[in-house]
């Protein structure tokens, strides 16, 4: 396995994470993602993506754990990458609370940042970090993905 190959991996799941495709029941997961943290007022959630569990336990973020699980599962199979090099796979979510920009034209809009963290079983750690911005989820101004079905 090249050094790099891991890396590429924590690229590939911290781009999926953020991505529109990323939903839940054909809504944005970030946008969910953050309704939930700003609920419970918490800056970040922290996804387990061996296990496929999150912190806090809630059933909104087991389902992205679940989902993210099975991700990471694919991209080591098509990379043939052995599972057991993998000793953890964490998802950190962070959400700022900045005041929003009025000009960007949302003003429900507020950085995030998601890190991917892997660490192999020589305890090597391979970590990618992409930011953005991300609206509360809003069912009245969202449509729903096609991919859900009823």
């Amino acid at each position: 396995m090249r050094r790099n190959e891991l890396l590429d991996v924590a690229g590939a799941l911290a781009g999926s994470f953020i991505s529109r495709n990323n939903d839940v029941d054909g809504y944005w997961s970030l946008g969910l993602l953050r309704s939930y943290a700003d609920s419970k007022h918490l800056r970040s959630l922290r996804f387990d993506i061996v296990s496929g569990t999150a912190e806090p336990e809630d059933r909104l973020l087991a389902r992205v754990a679940e989902a993210y699980r099975q991700v990471l599962t694919r991209q080591l199979t098509t990379r043939r990458i052995a599972h057991e090099i993998l000793a953890t796979a964490e998802i950190g979510l962070t959400f700022g609370h900045d005041t929003p920009d009025p000009a960007s034209g949302n003003t429900d809009d507020s950085p995030f940042s998601c890190t991917v963290r892997l660490t192999d079983h020589r305890d090597r750690s391979f970590e990618r970090t992409m930011i953005g911005t991300c609206a509360p989820h809003d069912p009245r101004r969202e449509f729903r993905s096609t991919r859900f079905n009823e």
